[in-house]
């Protein structure tokens, strides 16, 4: 388990380095991110949605607030702390 985390970390890390954001095929589970870089929603990245075939992002201010996104989509982390 403790492998995961490095890596999801590393992830983060190159995500960060990456102005243009990240597609969201290639970001980890559970990690904070925005759909364009100066939005004011965030959204927990949830991971793969087999009924939908999509990306799920849900906000973390409203938990009945979520939406799919593509592969290709373009992903912006961000920071809660």
């Amino acid at each position: 388990m403790a492998d995961n985390r490095k890596h999801s970390l590393k992830t983060i890390d190159r995500m960060i380095k990456y102005k243009e954001g990240v597609r969201a095929r290639n970001t980890p589970k559970g990690v904070y991110v925005r759909r364009k870089r100066d939005a004011a929603k965030i959204y927990e990245f949830d991971g793969w949605c087999r009924t939908n075939r999509k990306y799920q992002l849900s906000n973390v201010d409203d938990i009945n607030d979520f939406f799919y996104v593509g592969q290709d989509a373009f992903l912006h982390p961000c920071n809660l702390m």
